[in-house]
């Protein structure tokens, strides 16, 4: 029987702990193929292509959810009826009873960064966004140390904040703090954003970004635009300069890279910055003495992992010839560690080898072998080869 069920600590994972080892629901030993131990009404709460692996004692599962999971705290996760049994044989097939999931006891609190330009005047709109690495959407909210601003912030809820101009809440030559507050799916309240606002008397041009919210690659390399937008209040203009820098995030390698850009453009090569990490660049804009700063939040994804066999996705292996299995071909396009789960399957069950048992595969392992005489015929004589599937 499921025990508890809990989320991992940044929400992507669910981690089950079980009554006693168990036979894996059939599954080989090392496998990760432990979706067919899960009720349908669980498995359907999980999201798109979730991963599912075993504990190396089969005592516990860890689920990594997939897109578009809608499982949340005091969510109902049970096995299959049926499903699962001890490792020993001795206990009643799983009743299917379940428990409800709980959060995580130590949660990791989203960083949140608010992007765009904090300085107004009389005829722009304050437009700022807020943004999180997180697990799913975030829910926000502003408010300000400002009674008036923050009674003009009421009922923003959405990740981007727009006062329109004149923006009567906001004087000339004031400084005023607005916070962004986040709380994620499970309740866990993200790490609040604070940024100063003000507006200016002699209306200096605002920055703009283009893409406004880069998708990027750490194999990819990344081009930001800034670009100088007037006040539609009259104002001389003349010639923009910029100045770029930092403001958070891990450092972009090399360190001395935005300190020499001094245009409009700053172009990140491949390498430069880290999959799954938050960047927030600021550029600054200047025509004569005035200028105003604008900030960007560049978030970068990771790409899918590619699993491959040497060979080719079918094999023919000869019964009385050790088959052997290489998988160093898989990679990470993000540069990370691998870590390895071979199965074996043939008509939807488990393998198992010519003495009836299931298949023994090694656990983690980038090549796998099976002993001449392992496998028997695959039936019918003549039909297809035996397929030895690899899972990432």
């Amino acid at each position: 029987r499921v025990l508890s069920a809990a989320f991992g600590a940044d929400g992507a994972t669910l981690v089950v702990a079980l009554s006693q080892p168990t036979d894996r629901a059939g599954g080989p030993a090392g496998g990760d193929l432990c979706l067919p131990a899960l009720s349908v009404a669980t498995v359907a709460l999980l999201g798109a292509s979730p991963r599912c692996r075993w504990s190396p004692d089969a005592a516990g599962i860890t689920v990594e959810l997939g897109t578009g999971a809608s499982v949340v705290p005091s969510s109902p996760f049970a096995l299959g009826e049926g499903a699962v049994r001890s490792s020993n044989g001795a206990s009643q097939p799983a009743s299917g009873a379940s428990v409800a999931v709980s959060a995580p006891p130590s949660p990791t609190p989203v960083q949140l960064s608010v992007s765009g330009s904090p300085q107004v005047d009389s005829c722009s709109d304050l437009v700022l966004q807020a943004g999180g690495v997180s697990a799913r959407a975030l829910s926000f909210r502003w408010t300000s140390t400002d009674p008036t601003l923050n009674q003009a912030l009421r009922g923003a809820t959405g990740a981007v904040l727009r006062l329109p101009s004149p923006t009567p809440a906001i004087r000339a030559g004031g400084a005023y703090l607005v916070t962004a507050s986040a709380t994620d799916f499970m309740g866990v309240a993200a790490a609040p954003a604070v940024v100063e606002v003000s507006k200016a008397a002699d209306s200096p041009p605002k920055v703009s970004f283009s893409p406004p919210a880069p998708a990027a690659f750490q194999d990819l390399p990344t081009l930001v635009t800034a670009a100088a937008e007037f006040s539609a209040c009259p104002v001389p203009r003349g010639d923009v300069s910029f100045s770029w820098r930092q403001v958070s995030g891990p450092e972009i390698q090399p360190p001395s890279l935005l300190a020499g850009v001094n245009g409009s453009q700053v172009f990140l090569p491949a390498g430069a910055l880290l999959a799954g990490e938050a960047y927030v660049l600021s550029c600054r804009v200047a025509v004569g003495t005035r200028s105003s700063e604008g900030t960007l939040r560049v978030a970068v994804g990771r790409r899918p992992l590619t699993a491959r066999i040497a060979g080719g996705s079918r094999l023919e292996a000869w019964q009385l010839a050790r088959l052997f299995l290489d998988a160093s071909g898989s990679r990470d396009p993000d540069g990370g560690s691998l870590s390895y789960a071979w199965a074996c399957s043939l008509g939807g069950a488990p393998c198992r080898d010519s003495a009836g048992a299931l298949l023994s595969l090694p656990a983690d392992n980038v090549s796998a072998s099976v002993p001449p005489g392992a496998l028997p015929p695959t039936p019918p004589p003549g039909g297809p080869p035996r397929a030895v599937r690899r899972r990432l």
